[in-house]
């Protein structure tokens, strides 16, 4: 009776509801599996041989100390910028709530441009690893697959979100094996940084 319930409730579920119903169990099917069969376990010593090999050659040179740019002075621009905007639209100043609203919708956002800005040798961010600044001019640069990975990470994609779309694909052992190499030396997780500027600090803009 429980499962004849459970079937019928499944289908008055609208389309998109349905849809992201089955993507939400596709995400936990691969994460699950991910996990169980022991490939991660294969894929140390799979990503060992990459990184001796030359699908990741050395990065660009280091900029001068003038040609570098603070991630954190940027960012109090962008947050009085936005904080001005916002004022004049409500018709007076709204301080700290702006810039509290700003870091809440639009921090990760403007740290995920920044790094791959970075990666891309376009501009030099001190407070990001200098080692994988030009890392995207050198890897794979004519692959449709990194460019599309590369698509998917700027519009806000995570690791599993490009595995699930990767599997999607039923892609060849050797494509889900380079999937797997991008996102580790990618490594999206430990390029996430935290807001620790204190609005105390803006007020003088």
């Amino acid at each position: 009776m429980f499962r004849k319930a459970e079937r019928t409730k499944n289908r008055r579920l609208p389309g998109r509801s349905r849809e992201r119903d089955r993507a939400g169990r596709r995400k936990e099917r691969l994460s699950r599996a991910l996990t169980t069969t022991g490939i991660f376990n294969r894929w140390g010593s799979h990503m060992q041989a990459i990184r001796s090999s030359s699908m990741f050659p050395s990065s660009d040179v280091i900029p001068s100390p003038s040609a570098r740019r603070s991630l954190h002075e940027a960012a109090i621009a962008e947050m009085q910028r936005y904080k001005w905007i916002e004022s004049e639209r409500a018709g007076c100043d709204l301080g700290d709530r702006a810039i509290t609203t700003w870091v809440r919708q639009h921090w990760h956002g403007f740290v995920r441009r920044c790094w791959l800005e970075h990666l891309e040798g376009r501009v030099f961010w001190i407070e990001l690893d200098h080692d994988d600044f030009g890392m995207l001019r050198h890897e794979l640069p004519d692959s449709a697959l990194m460019d599309e990975i590369i698509r998917r990470i700027r519009t806000g994609g995570e690791n599993l979100d490009i595995l699930c779309w990767s599997r999607d694909r039923n892609p060849s052992g050797d494509e889900l094996w380079k999937v797997l190499g991008i996102l580790e030396r990618l490594d999206i997780n430990a390029h996430r940084v935290e807001c620790r500027l204190d609005p105390r600090l803006l007020q003088a803009g």
